[in-house]
């Protein structure tokens, strides 16, 4: 019974180190978002799931009015 919960700890051990996860913020943007950057194979999927994120802060909203 003793190796049972030592099959679960390493499980849940390498679960946790297959994600890398960052806080991102916006400047403007009243909250933060944690993203797993392992989600994303480029750069610019990054870029455009962050793009998305955020797209109700950005400045075009601002200067169409």
């Amino acid at each position: 019974m003793a190796s049972q919960p030592q099959k679960n700890e390493d499980a849940e051990a390498e679960a946790k180190s297959e994600c890398l996860y960052v806080k991102v913020s916006m400047e403007g943007a009243p909250y933060l978002r944690k993203v797993d950057l392992n989600s994303f194979g480029t750069y610019k999927e990054l870029s455009l799931a962050l793009e998305k994120m955020f797209s109700c802060f950005t400045i075009s909203e601002f200067l169409s009015t």
